[in-house]
C-alpha cells in the first residue's frame, strides 16, 4: 500500500505516523521542509522504513509547494493521504481531498478553535483562511488530535457541521524503552528543568521562568532552566534582552539564541533534564484573533516529550491533562508554588517520581499504540 504525507511544522508528530504505518512495510511519501527532514532522517536512524522525500526548494513558496503536493495527490496512486500539519492554503488542501477518488484521507488537527470559530475582521485572508479550514475537516475521512481532551472539544465544536466525523487520538510521540537513560538526582546536584519547545511568549509565561529562577538563587535552591528552543523574534525579542540581562549575572540560565536545536542536542537536553516545565498561559492567540486553550482546544507537543524521554513535569493546574499522565504532573496554581517542591526535593523522592514517568511511558510503545488502534489502521488501508 502506498501513503502521500504532508508536514511542515510538527515533525515529531509526522514520525509517530510514520513509525506507526511502517510496522505494515507500506510504501511512504512525505512531503515536508528540509529542517524537518534532517531532524526526521535523526529520529529514525535505525528504523527499516520505506521512505522517499520530497522537500521543499529554497525558492519554492508555500503556495507553490501545496501545489505540488496537491498534483501528487491527485495522481491516484495513493491509498491513504495524510495530512499531519496544514498551516496555509488551506482551501488548495480541501479542494484537492474533495477530487480524490475513493481514498481515505486522515487530518491532524493541533488547534481546534481556529477551525471552528471565525472572528470577524475586514481581512479577506482571514475569510478565505476560516472557510479553507471548514471545508478541510469536511472533506477528511478522519480527524486525528493528540489528547483525549481535544477529542472531547472536537466532538462538541463539530456536533453541528460535521456530526459522522470520526475523531481519534494518536499521541505525538513513542516510548521506547532503554533508548534514553533514566536520571537520577545526587545530593548536591543542580536540579535541571526545560522548557522543550520555540522560545514564544503568546505560549509561554516566561514572567513566572525568570520569577522562579530569582526566588530561587534568593533562597539558594540550586536549579538550572534550559530554554530549549529558538528564540521567534517576532513574538519574544523583549526575553532575549532578559536573557542576557540575567546571564551578565547568573549562570543557571541555558537558551539558543534564535537558532534551531538539532536533534541530538535536543535529545541531549532531555535526557539529562530532571524535569519538564510547561508554563503555559491559560489562553493565547496564535491566529486570526481566536483564543486557544492547551489541553482543550489546543494540543501540547511537550506532553509528548514527557512521554518519550520519560520525565516528570510540571504545569499550571488549569491546563486539562489526560488522565494518564496525571500521575507524574506537579500542578500549580502560582509559580511560587515550585519553589516548595524543588527545596524540599530530595534523591529518593525524585527517584521515585522517575519510577513512575517510566511506568506511565509503557503505556505508550509502539506495539502498545498499534494494538490499541489496529483496527483503525485496517479500516485506513485495506
Amino acid at each position: 500500500m502506498r501513503l502521500l504525507l504532508m508536514d511542515t511544522q510538527h515533525f515529531e508528530v509526522l514520525q509517530t505516523l510514520l513509525r506507526l504505518f511502517g510496522q505494515f512495510q507500506h510504501e511512504m511519501k512525505v512531503f515536508t521542509t528540509a529542517g524537518s527532514r534532517k531532524q526526521l532522517m535523526a529520529a529514525l536512524e535505525g528504523e527499516k522504513l520505506d521512505i522517499s522525500w520530497e522537500v521543499q526548494g529554497e525558492q519554492e513558496s508555500r503556495r507553490q509547494f501545496a501545489w505540488r503536493f496537491t498534483l501528487e495527490l491527485r495522481s491516484g496512486q495513493y491509498d491513504l493521504v495524510a495530512l499531519v500539519t496544514v498551516a496555509d492554503n488551506h482551501l488548495i488542501f480541501a479542494r484537492a481531498l474533495k477530487q480524490m477518488r475513493g481514498q481515505k484521507s486522515l487530518l491532524t488537527i493541533h488547534s481546534l478553535n481556529g477551525y471552528f470559530k471565525y472572528k470577524p475582521s475586514f481581512s479577506l485572508k482571514r475569510l478565505v483562511r476560516f472557510i479553507g479550514k471548514n471545508k478541510l475537516v469536511k472533506q477528511s475521512s478522519l480527524v486525528q488530535v493528540l489528547s483525549y481532551g481535544v477529542a472531547d472539544e472536537f466532538r462538541k465544536l463539530a456536533a453541528g457541521s460535521s456530526p459522522q466525523k470520526k475523531v481519534i487520538v494518536i499521541p505525538g510521540s513513542i516510548y521506547d524503552p532503554g533508548r534514553f537513560s533514566s536520571r537520577t538526582l545526587s545530593q548536591n546536584e543542580n536540579i535541571r528543568i526545560v522548557l522543550p519547545g520555540a522560545v514564544d511568549e503568546r505560549r509561554r509565561n516566561y514572567e513566572d521562568v525568570f520569577r522562579l529562577l530569582e526566588k530561587a538563587n534568593e533562597l539558594e535552591i540550586r536549579i538550572t532552566v534550559i530554554l530549549l528552543g529558538g528564540i521567534l523574534p517576532e513574538y519574544s525579542h523583549w526575553i532575549r534582552e532578559r536573557i542576557q540581562q540575567y546571564n551578565k549575572e547568573h549562570d543557571n540560565l541555558v537558551s539558543f539564541g534564535e537558532s534551531d536545536v538539532d536533534q541530538a542536542i535536543f535529545d541531549r537536553y532531555m535526557e539529562e533534564c530532571h524535569f519538564v516545565w510547561m508554563p503555559f498561559k491559560q489562553a493565547m492567540i496564535i491566529q486570526d484573533g481566536v483564543e486557544e486553550y492547551y489541553g482543550r482546544s489546543m494540543n501540547s507537543g511537550n506532553l509528548g516529550d514527557v512521554i518519550r524521554y520519560a520525565k516528570p513535569f510540571f504545569v499550571p493546574r488549569f491546563i486539562a491533562i489526560d488522565t494518564g499522565l496525571r500521575e507524574i504532573a506537579q500542578r500549580y496554581d502560582q509559580v511560587d508554588e515550585l519553589l516548595t517542591v524543588l527545596q524540599t526535593m530530595d534523591p529518593e523522592n525524585y527517584n521515585r517520581m522517575v519510577t513512575s514517568s517510566r511506568n506511565v511511558s509503557m503505556n505508550y510503545q509502539l506495539k502498545t499504540l498499534t494494538d490499541l488502534h489496529l483496527q483503525l489502521f485496517r479500516d485506513l488501508i485495506p
